[in-house]
């Protein structure tokens, strides 16, 4: 019954996007993100009740602690690594168009210099990105704590993932990251008894050191990410006004429909502000209807409930990446990585889970 099943459900992952993309006018990349999403829910199906939640979790932690150290790498030199055959972007501060902040200081009596610092990429397309999968690594790491993973392993890669976290310098990460580390803390009765010092040695300890950085990065005068995701949601909510509740412009037309809008309304803009607005929830609006994204909603509520009733609680951190930024939705690399961090969770709710 299961075989045919499977079987079923793999024609449908085939058939249902491509009718899809028919129907709503979506891209080729739309097509292959939805089947992406329709097979990731098959294997999940198929695998559940097989599903080996504290090996599943290692090895996001362990992927997440080699991203990260590749990324610290990069902010120590100010430079990629040289691997762009792996995928790695060309990376420093003295590029244009890439992630980095600035601090203004005094050169002279009256002269002024600006020291420019690169933000880590890791093997992502962005910084942002880089940061939001650490999180999810930290999640994976912090949830081994109620089987008592050893300390040997939980402090060196909860040092590394933080570390890594800081030198992205991404908000939305830091702020996931603060939250995967407090809710470690309130539950922290249910894990292992010196949680609370791996925090400090973990969290305190590189915060402190990294405290000027993050001063300089707030203080950034030619930083625009605030105002350019205030303006991106404006356009983006705009977009979703003028569109019947029940369909939007298509999976993966935002980016065009943006430019033509801001064409036809006379608006200046510069090349970087065309993309997918920062906010899944937004894009998938704009994109897929309103109507579409509420029952989406109201589908990953029951989901929640359903299979997150011990572990709901981790998916608090996944909210900043997910509100405030778009690549969980438009970048396949973090998406399978949120799904096989899902599965695991999934996994531990589970009330007739067993070790071994």
């Amino acid at each position: 019954m299961h075989r045919y099943l499977l079987i079923g459900l793999a024609v449908l992952t085939g058939a249902g996007p491509l009718i899809f993309s028919v129907l709503l006018n979506w891209s080729g990349f739309s097509y292959v993100v939805v089947a992406v999403m329709a097979g990731s829910a098959i294997g999940v199906f198929y695998s559940y009740r097989r599903c080996r939640p504290q090996l599943l979790l290692v090895m996001l932690a362990l992927i997440a602690v080699l991203h990260a150290v590749w990324g610290i790498a990069q902010f120590a030199i100010q430079h990629d690594l040289g691997m762009n055959y792996l995928g790695e972007s060309r990376l420093s501060a003295s590029f244009d168009g890439v992630a980095k902040f600035s601090s203004v200081g005094v050169s002279g009596r009256s002269d002024t210099s600006t020291t420019a610092y690169l933000r880590a990429y890791g093997p992502y397309q962005h910084a942002n990105v880089f940061g939001g999968v650490l999180v999810m690594g930290l999640i994976a790491t912090l949830s081994l704590l109620r089987r008592r993973t050893p300390a040997a392993f939980i402090v060196p890669v909860l040092l590394v993932l933080v570390v890594g976290v800081l030198v992205s310098f991404s908000r939305s990460a830091l702020l996931g990251a603060l939250l995967a580390l407090g809710i470690a803390m309130i539950y922290r009765r249910r894990s292992s008894a010196n949680l609370g010092s791996l925090i400090v040695i973990s969290l305190v300890i590189p915060l402190v050191l990294f405290v000027p950085l993050l001063l300089i990065r707030v203080g950034d005068p030619n930083d625009k990410g605030i105002s350019a995701r205030f303006d991106g949601y404006e356009a983006a909510y705009t977009i979703v006004s003028r569109q019947p509740i029940w369909r939007g412009v298509g999976g993966g037309n935002y980016p065009a429909t943006l430019r033509s809008r801001l064409v036809e309304s006379g608006v200046a803009f510069e090349e970087w502000q065309i993309g997918p607005v920062h906010s899944v929830p937004l894009l998938l609006a704009a994109e897929w209807g309103v109507l579409p994204v509420v029952g989406l909603a109201l589908l990953a509520w029951y989901g929640i409930r359903r299979w997150y009733r011990t572990s709901w609680f981790w998916l608090l951190p996944l909210a900043p990446l997910i509100l405030f930024d778009h690549y969980l939705a438009t970048q396949l690399a973090p998406y399978l990585l949120l799904v096989v961090l899902l599965f695991a969770l999934a996994c531990w709710s589970r009330p007739f889970h067993h070790e071994g």
